[in-house]
Order: C-alpha cells, then sequence, then structure tokens
C-alpha cells in the first residue's frame, strides 16, 4: 500500500507527465531521419503523448483505489495592502498555497481525460499522418490534455484559472492549425469569444479571495462559512451573500464563454473546421466540459443567491433547447455534433440550479465518453467516404468547403466498424434506456419536476424556502421535456443518414467510396486501429450503466460519489421512463421513415433535405435562422466588433 506522502507526489505527477511529454515534443526533430520518407513526420510526439495519458490514467486510478490524496505547500505570500478583510473573520496578510486536490470526484474525471486524450491521440497518429507538421499537433494535443489534468487536480483557484488560460491558447493553436483562411479565422474567433468572458472567472476568484478569504477551491464552503460566524456569536452579513450571487454569476459568464453555451455558441460550431481528433478532445473531456464541471464544483454556493439558481437553469435549459434546434437544422455532421455538445452541457448546467449536480456530473461524464466516438466516426468517413482529405497544417488561403451530410449518406453501412460506433453512441446520446445518455438525463427531469416538493429537515418544503427558483424549476422541466424531442430528431436524422442514407448529388468528390474496396492510402488496415478505438469508446459509455446503478445506490466504490436525491424508481421516475421511451420512439420513427426512407430526389431541395415544408414553405425562414446558428455571430460583431476600435481610438486621446 503507497503511504501518504508518496500519495501527495502522485498528484503532481497527473498533469506533469502529459505537459513534460507536450514539452519534450515541441523540441523534438520534426523528422524520422535515415528510413523514414521525408513526408511521413517522425510519431514519437504522439507515441509521448499517448504513454504520458495512459500513465497518468495508471496512477489516477492507483490514487482512487486509495481513496485520494492531497498535497499542499506554500506558493508565496501575498502583501497586507493587497488582501482585504470583510469582517474581523479574516486576517490581513494571504498565503497562496501551491495545492491539489485528488478527491473521488477529481479522480473520475481524470480517468475520463485521460483515457479519452490518449484514444483521441492514438486516432491522431493515423489521421495526421501525412502531416508535415504532426509533431507540433501532437505535442499541443499533449499540452491540451495536460491542461485540463492540472485544472482537475489542482486545488488552489490561481492555479485553477491558470490552467483554463491554458486550455484556451492550446484550443487556438489546434483550431488554426489547418492553415486554412477559415481555421484562422475562427481560432480568432475562439480566443477572443473565450478571453472576453473568461474575465469573469479571474474577478470570481479575486472577489472569493479578498472577500471571503478562500484561496483554495476546498475552501469554498457556504456551510463552513455560515458556521464560523455562528462561533463567533454573528450573523452572515447580508452583503456577503450578495456577494456569493455575485461569484456565481461570474463563474456562470465564464462557464457561458468557455463552454460555447447559448449565446456564445457560435464560436464552437465554426471550430468544427479543426481537424477531428481536436473535435473530439475539445468536446469530450478538455475545454467545453471544464466549464460544467467548475460549476458543479461551485454547486454549494447557490443555495445563497435565487437569481444564480435562476440564472444556472434558463441559461442551461435555453443552451439545451436552441443547441437542439440548430443541430436538427443543421447539413454538416460536424457542427450537428458541435450543437449538440451545447445542448448536452446545457442540461449540466440546469442540474446546478435544481441542487442536481451529482446527476450533472454523471452526465458530464457519460456525454464525453459517447461523443468523442461520434466525432471521430464523422472524421474518418469525411476521409474516406467523401473524400475530403484533412488540411495538413499548411498555410493556404483557398475556400475549405467540409463535406455535407447528404455527401456522407450511406458511408456509415459500409465499415462494420465505424457502424457499430455510430449506433451505440448514438442510441446512447438520444436517450435509450438503460444507455449511459438517458440515466443522467431523466434524473435531472426528476429533479426540476420533484425539487420543490422536497421537506427540509427543519419542516418547510424546498420550494417554500425557494419560491423564485421553484418557477424556473417547473419552465426548466417543460424545456427538458421539449428537448428529448429535438434530441430523438436530429440523433435519428444524423445516424439514419450516415449508415440508411441514399446520396442525390454523385460526383468524384462526393462519391461513396467504400474503404474494403479502395486502395488509396486513405483507407485500409492502417484505419483499423483508430476505428477500434473510437468504437473502445463507444462501448465504455455504454459501460458507464452499471457504474450509475452502483453510484445511484451509493454503492460506488470511489467515496463520497452518492446521489443525495434519489427516487429513481418511484412512480414520478417510472412515468418518466416510459413517457420518455414513447416520445423517443415517436420521434424517431416519423423521422427515420421521411427523412431516410422516403425518396430523397423527390423533393428537389438543394442540400439533400427532405421536408420541402420545412425548406421551401412557410417555416423555411425559421429553418435557415436556426441553421445559420440564430445569427449570434452576426449579432455580437455588430454590437462589439468595433469595439478594440473603440478602445484604441480612445488611448490614443489620452
Amino acid at each position: 500500500m503507497i503511504n501518504i506522502e508518496a500519495n501527495s507526489w502522485l498528484i503532481l505527477l497527473i498533469p506533469g507527465l502529459p505537459l513534460g511529454a507536450a514539452l519534450l515534443g515541441y523540441v523534438l526533430p520534426r523528422s524520422g531521419g535515415a528510413g523514414v520518407s521525408a513526408r511521413q513526420p517522425y510519431p514519437i510526439a504522439g507515441w509521448l503523448g499517448i504513454f504520458a495519458l495512459l500513465a497518468s490514467a495508471a496512477l489516477g486510478g492507483l490514487l482512487l483505489n486509495a481513496g485520494g490524496a492531497s498535497f499542499s505547500t506554500l506558493w508565496f505570500m501575498l502583501p497586507d495592502a493587497f488582501a482585504a478583510a470583510a469582517s474581523q473573520l479574516q486576517v490581513l496578510g494571504a498565503e497562496i498555497p501551491w495545492a491539489f486536490e485528488a478527491d473521488s470526484a477529481r479522480l473520475v474525471f481524470v480517468l475520463t481525460t485521460s483515457l479519452i486524450g490518449a484514444a483521441v491521440m492514438l486516432y491522431a497518429l493515423r489521421e495526421r499522418r501525412d502531416d508535415p507538421r504532426a509533431g507540433a499537433f501532437h505535442s499541443t494535443m499533449a499540452l491540451f490534455a495536460g491542461a485540463m489534468l492540472l485544472f482537475l487536480t489542482a486545488d488552489t483557484l490561481l492555479i485553477i484559472y491558470l490552467a483554463w488560460e491554458l486550455m484556451g491558447v492550446c484550443s487556438y493553436l489546434l483550431i488554426a492549425h489547418p492553415g486554412t483562411a477559415e481555421a484562422r479565422r475562427a481560432a480568432r474567433q475562439a480566443f477572443w469569444a473565450t478571453r472576453a468572458t473568461d474575465f469573469g472567472l479571474l474577478f470570481a476568484v479575486i472577489i472569493m479571495h479578498t472577500r471571503f478569504g478562500w484561496t483554495t477551491l476546498s475552501s469554498v464552503d457556504l456551510a463552513a462559512l455560515v458556521s464560523s460566524y455562528a462561533e463567533a456569536g454573528m450573523n452572515v452579513p447580508t452583503e456577503n451573500y450578495a456577494w456569493l450571487g455575485v461569484v456565481i454569476l461570474l463563474v456562470l459568464l465564464a462557464v457561458a464563454g468557455k463552454s460555447g453555451l447559448w449565446p456564445f455558441s457560435f464560436w464552437l460550431a465554426d471550430a468544427m473546421v479543426a481537424p477531428a481528433p481536436v473535435s473530439a478532445l475539445l468536446h469530450s473531456a478538455t475545454m467545453v466540459a471544464a466549464g460544467p464541471y467548475l460549476l458543479i464544483r461551485f454547486h454549494g454556493l447557490f443555495a445563497a443567491s435565487q437569481p444564480a439558481m435562476l440564472a444556472a437553469v434558463f441559461i442551461g435549459g435555453l443552451s439545451l433547447v436552441f443547441g437542439g434546434l440548430m443541430a436538427l437544422c443543421s447539413r454538416e455532421p460536424k457542427r450537428i455534433l458541435a450543437y449538440s455538445t451545447v445542448s448536452s452541457l446545457g442540461l449540466v448546467v440546469m442540474s446546478v440550479g435544481v441542487f442536481a449536480e451529482e446527476a450533472g456530473y454523471y452526465h458530464l461524464l457519460a456525454h464525453g465518453w459517447f461523443k468523442a466516438p461520434l466525432f471521430l466516426a464523422v472524421g474518418y468517413l469525411a476521409v474516406v467516404g467523401a473524400g475530403h482529405r484533412p488540411a495538413q497544417g499548411r498555410s493556404e488561403t483557398g475556400p475549405y468547403s467540409p463535406p455535407s451530410l447528404n455527401q456522407l449518406a450511406g458511408s456509415g453501412r459500409r465499415s462494420p466498424l465505424v457502424f457499430a460506433t455510430l449506433m451505440l453512441a448514438g442510441l446512447s446520446l438520444i436517450g435509450i434506456y438503460p444507455l449511459a445518455g438517458a440515466l443522467g438525463k431523466d434524473q435531472i427531469l426528476h429533479a426540476l419536476l420533484t425539487r420543490g416538493g422536497v421537506v427540509l429537515p427543519d419542516g418547510p418544503r424546498l420550494g417554500e424556502v425557494f419560491q423564485q427558483a421553484s418557477v424556473g424549476w417547473t419552465v426548466g422541466a417543460a424545456l427538458v421535456i421539449v428537448s428529448i424531442i429535438i434530441t430523438a430528431a436530429y440523433i435519428t436524422r444524423l445516424i439514419g443518414v450516415l449508415c440508411w442514407g441514399k446520396q442525390r448529388e454523385q460526383s468524384p468528390e462526393s462519391e461513396v467510396r467504400s474503404p474494403e474496396s479502395d486502395h488509396s492510402p486513405e483507407s485500409g488496415a492502417s484505419w483499423r486501429v483508430p476505428l477500434i478505438c473510437g468504437l473502445s469508446l463507444a462501448a465504455a459509455s455504454i459501460a458507464m450503466s452499471p457504474i450509475y446503478f452502483l453510484w445511484y445506490k451509493g454503492e460506488f466504490t470511489a467515496p463520497g460519489l452518492a446521489w443525495k436525491w434519489g427516487s429513481e424508481f418511484s412512480g414520478v421516475g417510472l412515468l418518466l421512463l416510459l413517457g420518455g421511451t414513447l416520445l423517443i420512439a415517436a420521434t424517431a420513427g416519423l423521422v427515420f421513415a421521411l427523412r431516410v426512407l422516403r425518396d430523397e430526389g423527390s423533393a428537389g431541395v438543394p442540400g439533400g433535405e427532405s421536408f420541402s415544408i420545412a425548406h421551401a414553405g412557410r417555416l423555411a425562414p425559421v429553418v435557415v435562422f436556426f441553421r445559420n446558428g440564430m445569427y449570434l455571430r452576426e449579432t455580437f460583431q455588430a454590437l462589439f466588433g468595433k469595439t478594440g476600435e473603440f478602445l484604441a481610438l480612445l488611448a490614443a486621446i489620452a
């Protein structure tokens, strides 16, 4: 058995190994030397990242089995002048620790990030095989995953913020990697959209430190704050509750920007010009997942502010529904999956506003396991099925046109590995019980419907204590029910067309090719291992289901992970299960009959859409509105596009 001191140092190795592998990869030579083709980069940087992430996963599992550990030492001391005391309970001068915490919740996410990251990087070795800048690409991917592991294991709020920003820099580099004009524009857009909202987290950290003396994430505790005042014979000042609400709203702003929630979803969809491995890692286990994860870690503060609870429910609910509608109306598979991420993460944000953070945490983990293989499968079909060669890191000015859903129609069934991946991951995302994608969603909906009736130990019901929030819970429940229908529609459309659809527009560039019969460099045995990685991730999402039931019963091996509220098999729970299944089945059957089985050529609508009423009738403007991302990019550009020029002019005048 490893002793506590050894455990403490192992925490540092979890992010340290991939970060070190990334730095080493940057300084390695860019060619393989003798015996390696000049056009084929040496893949050692990729293998370094893969082995480092596998080692981090092994360390995470070891610490999970050992019950976790912590590491803390003094980092630096702030001068008295910079540490304002909120009350007599705080002292001037502040020690900023170099602290890391490895509790069960963090370690489960460490395993998720490490294993998904290793599988995606293994896929990237094949996908980037002809990229002359593959070494830099693999190193940045390892840095991206390492930054997320640093974010997960760090306990010092300042280190968490630095890791948060490092992920933003990595996303910029990876989105811009293809070198096309579209990629560079999307990278700049993602960078500035997230930077503009990241100030929310920075200001929240400053307030927590100066107002409450909280320098670590583990010290952020509302109950402990109330107890400390009670022990001193005082009540918590009213303004402190207001400041806590400000902290949560600032964090929520940062989360909305970083995770591409509505109304910041435009940058996440435009970032789909990035290579498929980037999209898979970005959407599953790194930057966009970091936002809801952080909000879950701050869940205890929501009880201090009903406006913050309402904001979480409504921002999450709007992201849930609008993200689904944009996915339903999109024509590009990767954009469909991007908007699907917006929708799924919106559901997780809603959970925090209804005290169902454990269900949101489970759904966030499950989402990572089924979203990554979907991106990998679609990326493979774009290369092999439609013949769209990925941009190889060269500076290019020509336009890039990603394959449409119609161009990839029917390509999924030609590869058994891809077909199985799409079916397993798609069924989980659509919410078929008891797959992983359904369990967290059902629990969150159950919470929205029943949380107000929970009787507290001192007598009143929760809905009486939080009257404003309970109204939001009712509206949120209606939004989740609507989203079940929308999700079933767009996933059935995506998977159905990819696996059983018929192409309308045949051309040498878009004709579906059979990987088994094609002898081009993009197909053949070299793709077998990457595709097995994708299928393994999809199968792992199915394996999340038994973990849920152990977790629900409080029997999960990791201490501290259990459902605080539970009535999964109550009358309401069974009604939700039956009703949700019927909604999904009816919607999926209707969409499959109209969109997949119907003769595509009869409608005659360019782009491969079969619903003429939606694309040539009265609903056409609505479809175009959501297909164009609700014109959010254009709206933000009109409102803030000239802000930088104005500030520069103002500075020149001053």
